[in-house]
């Protein structure tokens, strides 16, 4: 049985921007809201309006700190969803190897002040248990 469609150029139209929002929807897109000072320097950035990250910098320019909001203060939660998975420790490995360098810091598990190895580990033990 063959089965045949004959759309116009409208239909087409729709159809493509209909697939477009459903693959957008299916891959997790993000709405990413920037900020910048009068100099043009990136001072914040909001994701979806949950979670937020500001940048404070020194009158020569350099970064002096950034401060993630609006997310879960959960030890080991490196995705900031709330919950501790297997997901937090793969996080946790793309800061550690540069991948990813937007991190939710309350998730620090030794004090220290960075996301990386000593957060996938306390993941998996607590995963483990």
């Amino acid at each position: 049985m063959k089965i045949s469609a004959n759309f116009g150029k409208k239909q087409t139209t729709a159809a493509a921007l209909l697939f477009c929002l459903c693959l957008a929807q299916y891959l997790g897109a993000v709405v990413v809201n920037y900020t910048y000072d009068d100099a043009g320097r990136l001072v914040g950035a909001e994701y979806d309006g949950k979670k937020a990250i500001r940048y404070d910098y020194d009158n020569a320019g350099n970064l002096l700190s950034r401060a993630v909001t609006g997310i879960s203060n959960l030890k080991g939660d490196v995705n900031a969803d709330g919950e501790l998975t297997l997901a937090d420790a793969v996080e946790s490995l793309k800061v550690q190897a540069g991948f990813n360098m937007v991190m939710n810091l309350p998730a620090d598990v030794n004090g220290d002040g960075k996301i990386g190895l000593p957060e996938a580990v306390y993941v998996l033990q607590n995963e483990a248990d």
